[in-house]
């Protein structure tokens, strides 16, 4: 078993030991094993296993199906690996002592996710896809692995036998089981529908069961805070630490215009000193690796100082929580200014930094170039709101030029 401790490899290996004199095999691959079975070779009085040569002395003709069992092995996994098919140890294993017929062997759904998943790692190297995402990628197969486990009593559901019932059924279970709202659905099930689109390219199936689904619209209402809401949390006290921390950090996002996944990988090569006065902010944004700039106002440079230990230790500027987490805490917030126009939660910084500066009268193009946009449709429909004085101020002047 020592053996077995060793580093993985990429290719799957073989190991032999003698039971109850009859040769046993396991595979190691992926940097798991499985257990020992038994390959049908005997060990007669007279023969010994000698495992350093893998060869059953003096007997060459056994010794002839061992290395027929060691070429199968090899020859299985490069077939899998040449359909982009998902494997494991113990499969290979049952494969190469015929428990199972590899030649026939229908993919399932959770072997598809996996093999999806595995050819997406390029773009992960290369930058394209973010590893935030590539993350999001394994939640959504443990979602379809806990649905699987409730609908069908099982892991193994192969492709040849989905129903296109599957669909709303999933969407079902993410909505009353996850309690995901419309947006991570549409999300969840748009990411099953490219799993078997990979799946028909390969020849695994010919139809796409989620192929059908559409997107349900979502009305994305980001509110913005008004300035005297935004000093109102500025200036609350006694706060517990914790709550503290969520705070300022969301105080920060209001004056810099970064949303939660952007702040968590703030650092300080992301500041550029012009002056004793002036300190930019320029971070691609973690969504689409657009870039930005924003001077920092004086608020937010405190914020940064106040925090300077952490980011001696961590790196990092900030010491930010998971966005579920800081929401929990922004509730407290809310509830202590008696706050009810809508729910507080860290989307609203990006959006009330928008709405400020674009009522203090900075043009949308240049405020696309400090949020990150690539278009100004979706900075005005979702995030920059004008407030009514703003309207009549700017119409009221126009009348006066007449």
């Amino acid at each position: 078993m020592a053996n077995l401790r060793k580093k993985a490899s990429t290719n799957p290996k073989p190991y032999f030991k003698t039971r109850v004199n009859h040769l046993h095999m396991a595979v190691k691959f992926g940097g798991k094993e499985s257990n020992y079975r038994s390959i049908g070779i005997k060990i007669e009085d007279g023969e010994r296993w000698h495992n350093a040569t893998r060869s059953i002395i003096p007997n060459d003709q056994k010794t002839a199906l061992v290395r027929q069992i060691e070429t199968d092995l090899n020859e299985i996994y490069y077939t899998f690996k040449a359909k982009r098919q998902s494997i494991n140890a113990n499969m290979l294993l049952d494969y190469v002592t015929n428990k199972r017929d590899w030649t026939n062997d229908i993919p399932n759904l959770l072997g598809c996710i996996d093999s999806y998943i595995e050819s997406r790692k390029d773009e992960l190297e290369s930058g394209s896809i973010k590893k935030i995402t590539f993350g999001r990628f394994r939640v959504r197969r443990n979602n379809i692995a806990d649905f699987l486990t409730r609908k069908y009593k099982t892991h193994y559901l192969p492709l040849d036998q989905i129903q296109p019932i599957i669909c709303t059924e999933y969407k079902t279970f993410l909505k009353t089981q996850k309690k995901y709202c419309k947006e991570v659905i549409n999300k969840d099930l748009g990411f099953m529908k490219r799993v078997l689109n990979f799946a028909i390219l390969n020849g695994w199936t010919e139809r796409n069961v989620f192929g059908t689904y559409k997107a349900d619209p979502v009305e994305r209402n980001i509110k913005p805070l008004m300035l005297n809401e935004l000093r109102q949390i500025e200036g609350l006290q006694n706060l517990d630490p914790r709550t503290d921390k969520v705070r300022w950090i969301f105080v920060f996002s209001c004056y810099a215009g970064l949303n939660h996944s952007d702040m968590r990988v703030l650092r300080p090569q992301h500041l550029e000193k012009l002056s004793d006065s002036v300190i930019l902010l320029r971070q691609p944004r973690t969504k689409n690796n657009k870039g930005r700039v924003v001077p920092l106002p004086p608020v937010a440079l405190k914020i940064l100082e106040m925090y300077s230990d952490h980011c001696k230790k961590t790196g990092l500027l900030l010491p930010t929580e998971l966005a579920q987490k800081a929401n929990d805490r922004l509730k407290v917030i809310q509830a202590q200014i008696k706050f009810d126009r809508f729910p507080l939660t860290t989307r609203i910084g990006r959006s009330t930094f928008s709405t400020l500066l674009a009522n203090l009268g900075v043009p949308t193009d240049i405020l696309k170039n400090a949020t990150g946009h690539t278009n100004t449709q979706t900075l005005t429909k979702h995030y920059a709101k004008y407030h009514d004085e703003t309207t009549i101020n700017a119409v009221n002047e126009a009348w006066a030029k007449l």
